[in-house]
């Protein structure tokens, strides 16, 4: 069983594992950028050195690359999140399921949840000490 930082810590990962999607995918769109420039230069017919990974062939390589990291980045991130949807069921409150997924599916801030659920900040977050003291993770 995990104590409380660490469930945190495991809950708040999914958050960390988007920004590393969304990073993997905008890396992938500048390639494909620079695979469209350099593909709508003028070819002027002449041979090119051959042995090397340049050009568009080169940038096909890296975004081919970049295309399998971030598919199996979707996939983990997919596991994760359905192993958080296993736990927030595992609540009996309401409540706390909505917290618990704002705080690390969302990534909400605590006025926000507070907000959307017409709570104070302070109610908000003794719902989320309660959920996470209930919550079991298992170290897999």
């Amino acid at each position: 069983m995990l104590d409380k930082n660490e469930k945190k810590r495991w809950l708040k990962e999914y958050c960390h594992m988007e920004i590393e999607r969304r990073r993997l995918e905008d890396e992938r769109e500048e390639t494909l950028v620079r695979m469209e420039h350099l593909g709508a230069q003028v070819i002027d017919g002449m041979p090119r050195a051959t042995g090397r990974q340049g050009g568009i062939e080169g940038l096909m390589d890296e975004y081919i690359k970049l295309d399998e990291k971030l598919i199996a980045r979707q996939m983990e991130i997919a596991k994760r999140k359905n192993e958080i949807y296993d736990v927030i069921n595992t609540l009996d409150s309401p409540d706390q399921r909505v917290v618990i997924g704002y705080k690390y599916l969302d990534n909400l801030e605590w006025i926000d949840i507070a907000e959307k659920m017409g709570y104070c900040k302070k109610y908000v977050q003794n719902i989320h000490a309660m959920a996470i003291e209930k919550i079991e993770i298992k170290k897999s």
